[in-house]
């Protein structure tokens, strides 16, 4: 029996400032468990206010904000399945592991709601 393999993976755009080339970058950060992204969060708190991370605001649209299109990704694979999802909240993704305990346990993740 082999085991599961994950990744979490946070992607945004932007685009540089004081550079000729102005076109938008694409950024991913890799995290192997839930720990390491809530360390990120903490310490980026645009991506993370962007995500609705946290007791701050719910996700929401910031003109001054240098980033754009944050979300987060996870990348699952075991000898039976191989998935890979996508979500620009935070509550939703904590929704699908809360569902997916393979992946939930894979990556660190214990639930807040009390579920196993």
């Amino acid at each position: 029996m082999s085991m599961a393999q994950c990744k979490i993976v946070v992607r945004y755009k932007y685009t540089p400032a004081h550079v000729a080339d102005r076109t938008p970058r694409i950024v991913d950060t890799d995290f192997n468990s839930i720990a390491n992204l809530s360390n990120y969060l903490r310490w980026e708190p645009e991506r993370a206010i962007q995500l609705g991370y946290g007791k701050g605001p719910m996700p929401h649209y910031n003109l001054l904000s240098k980033s754009e299109d944050v979300k987060l990704i996870i990348y699952f694979k075991d000898e039976h399945e191989d998935i890979t999802a996508e979500f620009t909240s935070a509550h939703a993704f904590a929704r699908f592991l809360d569902r997916n305990p393979a992946i939930a346990a894979c990556v660190g993740y214990k639930s807040k709601s009390g579920n196993p």
